[in-house]
Order: structure tokens, then sequence, then C-alpha cells
């Protein structure tokens, strides 16, 4: 298991501004959106 955690923890890392701006994204599309309504 130990030889897993290492790539794991890696892709973690990398993936996490991805899904950081996904949230951003996600909330500005919804503010824009209640704004409209």
């Amino acid at each position: 298991t130990h030889h897993f955690s290492g790539p794991r923890i890696r892709l973690l890392f990398s993936g996490m501004p991805f899904i950081g701006a996904i949230l951003v994204i996600w909330r500005l599309l919804d503010n824009s959106a209640g704004a409209i309504h």
C-alpha cells in the first residue's frame, strides 16, 4: 500500500488547482445565474 500512496498524493496535489478552478467557475456561474433571475 505504501507504493501506491506516493503517486496518489502527487495526483491529488496536481489535481487540486484544477478542482479549485472548477469550483470558482461554478460559483461565478451560480452568481451570474442568480443575478439574471
